[in-house]
């Protein structure tokens, strides 16, 4: 299934296997750049993303922001013991 045609009411391990390769596919791009240019990257496509919801209005822009870094926050402990795992 392309990523394109995934929407959030489908197959939950079909949406989690769309956002694993979309994740593998963007890794290498970053990988051994400077933390801070990773983060204006990353700063940068959530930017372009929320830019992309401009007629929902501010409101929803906040929410949708607040969403999105309450699930970053969600993520980081799992992905340090990836990391502590792989000797990170």
């Amino acid at each position: 299934m392309s990523d394109a045609k995934v929407k959030v009411t489908d197959d939950l391990d079909a949406l989690a296997k769309t956002v694993a390769e979309r994740v593998q596919a963007i890794r290498p791009q970053l990988a051994g750049l400077h933390h801070a240019i990773q983060g204006a990257v990353l700063a940068d496509l959530t930017a372009m993303w929320l830019a992309g919801h401009f007629r929902a209005g501010p409101a929803a822009l906040e929410a949708l922001f607040d969403m999105h870094i309450g699930k970053v926050h969600e993520l980081i402990p799992p992905n340090v013991q990836i990391l502590k795992q792989r000797g990170g």
